[in-house]
């Protein structure tokens, strides 16, 4: 009898200390850790708790160091730290939609533009604007644009035109972008537009239409200055800043006016 009692009293002492010793903190963590390395590798998680599927680029994915206070948050909140860097600035992360382009060339239609008749008595210069449309869905491929231009081009002497639109534009364009990775330094470009010119010089009235290619490049200033990139963000929405330069080519004519010749602009372009 008194073995017996001595047994009973051994597993009523032994049995509390391992119940407790299996829920205490340092357990419950060891199962938040499995928990943790199982979604690292892959491994679905537990039947009853729901995963939430985000949607991510490689370039957005990212191992990120969770605190042991963390590892006990659900595996959806989880799941999201390992595949979101929080350290990347959200200006990074977004894909725009949209962008403005203003550019101007000191030389355009080439160094010898016809006008009015009379070849090699005109200079022309140029100042354009130009909004896009970027798909967002397909920029892991690069970027791909369309939209509408205007431009005006001065001309001197001023007696050749009846004021400051004695010559513009409305047209557009399209554009591709070898853009493939985040923050990019230098993004090449290359596209084609077209562009519906009106005339009124030396008492003739017209229009025309002139198409032709473009190439150039662009420069990301963000990675200049990254702070004024996310404050720019922050209040604009304006996700990418860019100094354009473009080389662009059109061809087209009339009795009046010779549009046909190169030109080079510099500008600036804000994606949004």
């Amino acid at each position: 009898m008194r073995r017996t009692q001595i047994d009973s009293i051994l597993v009523a002492s032994i049995l509390p200390l391992a119940v407790g010793l299996w829920t205490s903190p340092v357990w419950a963590q060891s199962e938040s850790l499995q928990k943790f390395h199982a979604l690292e590798q892959g491994s679905p998680a537990p039947a009853e708790t729901p995963i939430i599927h985000t949607r991510s680029s490689a370039s957005e994915a990212s191992d990120v160091d969770l605190d042991s206070s963390e590892l006990d948050e659900p595996t959806e909140v989880i799941q999201k730290k390992i595949r979101y860097n929080p350290r990347v600035p959200i200006y990074q992360r977004v894909k725009p939609q949209w962008a403005m382009e203003i550019a101007a060339s000191m030389k355009a239609l080439g160094t010898q533009p016809s006008v009015g008749g009379l070849p090699g008595t005109a200079k022309i210069k140029a100042v354009s604007l130009q909004m896009e449309y970027q798909p967002k869905e397909i920029q892991d491929y690069g970027v791909l644009s369309i939209g509408p231009n205007a431009s005006i081009y001065p001309i001197t002497p001023r007696s050749l035109a009846n004021g400051l639109f004695g010559l513009w534009s409305l047209g557009a364009q399209v554009r591709y972008q070898a853009r493939y990775f985040r923050e990019q330094p230098i993004v090449p470009m290359a596209g084609y537009g077209a562009e519906y010119a009106f005339y009124d010089l030396n008492g003739s009235k017209g229009n025309l239409l002139a198409t032709g290619p473009m190439l150039g490049a662009m420069l990301l200033l963000n990675v200049i200055d990254s702070s004024t990139a996310a404050e720019f963000y922050v209040n604009h929405e304006v996700a990418r800043s860019y100094l354009v330069a473009e080389y662009r080519s059109l061809r087209g004519s009339s009795d009046v006016v010779n549009f046909s010749g190169s030109s080079v602009f510099f500008g600036l372009r804000f994606e949004f």
